[in-house]
């Protein structure tokens, strides 16, 4: 089983979020898993502007999307953290 990670802010979904979540789900494939994590409002600020909808709120969206198969938090602002605990993905997407 093959598994993918990609991450996001999430602040404002748009169709550029939608489209990456869709393609590492295509990377991942029928037997794969899409993990997406999303960064919690201390990780964003470690580089940007505080997000305007707050953390839960953006999980919860996530959760709601159909391309994850499991949405975690990101800590940091660096995935390396959720790279390390979810032991066996194969595929970073990155969006940056």
């Amino acid at each position: 089983m093959k598994l993918v990670y990609s991450y996001y802010v999430l602040d404002i979904v748009h169709k550029g979020h939608l489209e990456m979540m869709k393609n590492a789900k295509a990377i991942a494939g029928e037997d794969g898993k899409l993990i997406v994590g999303i960064l919690t409002d201390e990780a964003v600020m470690e580089k940007k502007p505080p997000p305007s909808i707050d953390f839960v709120d953006r999980m919860y969206i996530a959760q709601c999307l159909k391309f994850p198969d499991l949405v975690v938090a990101q800590d940091t602002y660096s995935n390396i953290g959720n790279l390390l605990r979810y032991d066996g993905i194969v595929t970073d997407i990155s969006n940056q």
